[in-house]
Protein backbone atom coordinates (compact mmCIF):
# COMPACT_ATOMS: atom_id res chain seq x y z
CA UNK A 1 0.00 0.00 0.00
CA UNK A 2 1.54 3.67 -0.73
CA UNK A 3 1.78 6.36 1.69
CA UNK A 4 -1.89 8.31 2.59
CA UNK A 5 -2.37 11.56 3.09
CA UNK A 6 -4.64 13.00 5.74
CA UNK A 7 -6.65 15.43 4.23
CA UNK A 8 -9.69 15.47 6.88
CA UNK A 9 -9.41 15.54 11.06
CA UNK A 10 -12.80 16.36 12.71
CA UNK A 11 -14.91 15.44 15.53
CA UNK A 12 -18.46 15.03 15.71
CA UNK A 13 -20.95 14.39 18.51
CA UNK A 14 -22.76 11.90 16.31
CA UNK A 15 -22.71 7.58 16.86
CA UNK A 16 -21.40 5.65 14.56
CA UNK A 17 -24.24 4.84 13.28
CA UNK A 18 -25.07 8.13 12.50
CA UNK A 19 -21.75 8.43 10.87
CA UNK A 20 -22.59 5.38 9.12
CA UNK A 21 -25.26 6.57 7.08
CA UNK A 22 -23.92 9.70 6.31
CA UNK A 23 -21.21 7.05 4.57
CA UNK A 24 -23.49 4.90 2.94
CA UNK A 25 -25.67 7.70 1.76
CA UNK A 26 -22.30 9.55 0.18
CA UNK A 27 -21.49 5.94 -1.39
CA UNK A 28 -24.83 5.83 -3.01
CA UNK A 29 -24.15 9.08 -4.80
CA UNK A 30 -20.32 7.95 -5.82
CA UNK A 31 -21.26 5.01 -7.48
CA UNK A 32 -23.80 6.51 -10.02
CA UNK A 33 -20.44 8.54 -11.26
CA UNK A 34 -18.00 5.02 -10.60
CA UNK A 35 -20.82 2.11 -10.45
CA UNK A 36 -17.82 -0.32 -8.76
CA UNK A 37 -16.65 1.03 -5.94
CA UNK A 38 -17.31 -1.18 -2.45
CA UNK A 39 -16.80 -0.25 1.09
CA UNK A 40 -14.99 -2.71 3.51
CA UNK A 41 -14.97 -2.53 7.22
CA UNK A 42 -12.44 -3.56 9.47
CA UNK A 43 -12.73 -3.56 13.32
CA UNK A 44 -9.13 -2.59 15.32
CA UNK A 45 -8.23 -2.35 18.73
CA UNK A 46 -5.04 0.41 19.41
CA UNK A 47 -4.57 1.69 22.66
CA UNK A 48 -7.71 0.16 24.21
CA UNK A 49 -9.63 1.68 21.98
CA UNK A 50 -12.26 0.61 19.28
CA UNK A 51 -10.94 1.49 16.09
CA UNK A 52 -13.09 1.40 12.14
CA UNK A 53 -11.57 1.44 9.22
CA UNK A 54 -13.68 1.76 6.11
CA UNK A 55 -12.05 1.49 2.86
CA UNK A 56 -13.63 2.54 -0.42
CA UNK A 57 -12.01 0.30 -3.57
CA UNK A 58 -12.97 0.09 -6.73
CA UNK A 59 -13.48 -3.85 -7.89
CA UNK A 60 -11.47 -4.43 -10.93
CA UNK A 61 -10.83 -8.31 -12.84
CA UNK A 62 -9.72 -10.64 -11.65
CA UNK A 63 -5.39 -10.37 -11.69
CA UNK A 64 -5.65 -6.65 -11.79
CA UNK A 65 -5.14 -4.71 -8.13
CA UNK A 66 -8.33 -3.20 -6.98
CA UNK A 67 -8.21 0.67 -7.01
CA UNK A 68 -7.57 2.05 -3.35
CA UNK A 69 -9.30 5.69 -2.72
CA UNK A 70 -7.89 5.48 0.97
CA UNK A 71 -9.58 5.47 3.98
CA UNK A 72 -12.10 6.82 6.57
CA UNK A 73 -10.85 6.25 10.40
CA UNK A 74 -13.44 6.06 13.27
CA UNK A 75 -12.93 6.31 16.98
CA UNK A 76 -14.56 7.32 20.27
CA UNK A 77 -12.41 10.11 21.49
CA UNK A 78 -12.83 8.76 25.44
CA UNK A 79 -12.87 5.41 26.60
CA UNK A 80 -16.62 4.34 28.07
CA UNK A 81 -18.32 7.26 25.34
CA UNK A 82 -20.00 7.31 22.30
CA UNK A 83 -19.22 10.63 21.64
CA UNK A 84 -17.53 12.58 20.66
CA UNK A 85 -16.19 11.03 17.73
CA UNK A 86 -13.05 11.58 15.93
CA UNK A 87 -13.37 11.18 11.82
CA UNK A 88 -9.93 11.12 9.92
CA UNK A 89 -10.47 10.45 6.33
CA UNK A 90 -6.67 9.32 4.52
CA UNK A 91 -6.80 10.13 0.97
CA UNK A 92 -4.74 6.86 -1.22
CA UNK A 93 -3.89 9.42 -4.02
CA UNK A 94 -3.69 12.90 -5.02
CA UNK A 95 -6.68 12.59 -7.82
CA UNK A 96 -9.14 11.32 -5.16
CA UNK A 97 -8.98 14.15 -3.47
CA UNK A 98 -11.92 16.22 -4.30
CA UNK A 99 -14.30 12.58 -3.56
CA UNK A 100 -12.37 12.85 0.23
CA UNK A 101 -13.48 16.51 0.25
CA UNK A 102 -16.91 15.88 -1.15
CA UNK A 103 -16.91 13.31 1.70
CA UNK A 104 -15.43 15.78 4.82
CA UNK A 105 -18.18 18.65 3.58
CA UNK A 106 -21.32 15.51 3.75
CA UNK A 107 -19.94 15.10 7.55
CA UNK A 108 -19.87 18.92 8.52
CA UNK A 109 -23.23 19.73 6.70
CA UNK A 110 -24.88 17.09 8.77
CA UNK A 111 -23.21 15.92 11.87
CA UNK A 112 -23.02 18.42 14.68
CA UNK A 113 -19.39 19.69 15.22
CA UNK A 114 -18.29 18.43 18.75
CA UNK A 115 -16.91 20.92 21.03
CA UNK A 116 -14.84 18.17 22.78
CA UNK A 117 -16.92 17.42 25.51
CA UNK A 118 -17.87 13.66 26.05
CA UNK A 119 -21.07 12.49 26.21
CA UNK A 120 -21.97 9.35 27.87
CA UNK A 121 -23.21 6.63 25.76
CA UNK A 122 -27.30 6.25 25.63
CA UNK A 123 -26.79 2.70 26.54
CA UNK A 124 -23.81 2.93 29.08
CA UNK A 125 -24.50 -0.44 30.93
CA UNK A 126 -23.41 -1.76 27.14
CA UNK A 127 -19.98 -0.89 27.46
CA UNK A 128 -19.12 -3.03 30.93
CA UNK A 129 -18.27 -6.47 30.83
CA UNK A 130 -21.38 -9.26 30.44
CA UNK A 131 -20.86 -11.34 33.57
CA UNK A 132 -24.32 -12.34 35.79
CA UNK A 133 -26.85 -9.87 35.66
CA UNK A 134 -24.04 -6.96 35.69
CA UNK A 135 -25.37 -5.40 32.48
CA UNK A 136 -28.92 -5.80 33.65
CA UNK A 137 -28.39 -4.27 36.93
CA UNK A 138 -27.00 -1.44 35.00
CA UNK A 139 -29.20 -0.99 32.99
CA UNK A 140 -32.23 -0.78 35.70
CA UNK A 141 -29.82 2.01 37.70
CA UNK A 142 -29.46 3.92 35.16
CA UNK A 143 -33.61 4.09 33.90
CA UNK A 144 -34.25 5.01 37.71
CA UNK A 145 -35.20 1.64 39.36
CA UNK A 146 -34.84 1.64 43.01
CA UNK A 147 -31.92 -0.97 44.78
CA UNK A 148 -35.18 -2.85 45.60
CA UNK A 149 -36.93 -3.01 42.42
CA UNK A 150 -34.12 -3.94 40.69
CA UNK A 151 -33.15 -6.93 43.29
CA UNK A 152 -36.69 -8.06 42.54
CA UNK A 153 -36.49 -7.89 39.13
CA UNK A 154 -33.09 -10.05 38.61
CA UNK A 155 -33.85 -12.39 41.44
CA UNK A 156 -30.86 -11.35 43.88
CA UNK A 157 -30.89 -9.79 47.26
CA UNK A 158 -30.83 -5.54 47.99
CA UNK A 159 -27.77 -6.06 49.28
CA UNK A 160 -26.07 -8.05 46.75
CA UNK A 161 -27.24 -5.55 43.77
CA UNK A 162 -26.27 -2.56 46.24
CA UNK A 163 -22.83 -4.54 46.43
CA UNK A 164 -22.75 -5.06 42.24
CA UNK A 165 -23.08 -1.29 42.24
CA UNK A 166 -20.49 -0.23 44.19
CA UNK A 167 -18.12 -2.94 42.60
CA UNK A 168 -19.17 -2.05 39.32
CA UNK A 169 -18.41 2.09 40.32
CA UNK A 170 -14.99 1.20 42.00
CA UNK A 171 -14.12 -1.31 38.41
CA UNK A 172 -15.34 1.48 36.02
CA UNK A 173 -15.92 4.80 37.43
CA UNK A 174 -18.49 6.97 38.71
CA UNK A 175 -18.65 8.57 35.15
CA UNK A 176 -20.00 4.91 33.57
CA UNK A 177 -21.46 4.67 37.33
CA UNK A 178 -22.44 7.32 38.83
CA UNK A 179 -23.99 7.90 42.52
CA UNK A 180 -27.62 8.80 43.09
CA UNK A 181 -28.54 12.22 44.41
CA UNK A 182 -32.21 10.91 45.48
CA UNK A 183 -34.03 8.08 44.48
CA UNK A 184 -35.75 8.06 41.15
CA UNK A 185 -39.41 6.66 40.61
Amino acid sequence: METEIIVFDQSFDASFQEILQVIQDFHNKLTTIYPNVVIEVEHQKREGKEYRIIRFLESMPWGTPDVDYGHIEIVPMYFYHDTPTVIRLYCSHPKFITIWGGLGNSFRSILKVSDGIKGLSTTPWTLIANHGHDRKILELYYKGYLVEDIAYRVGYATQTVYNRIVSLRKTYGEELVPYRKKPIR
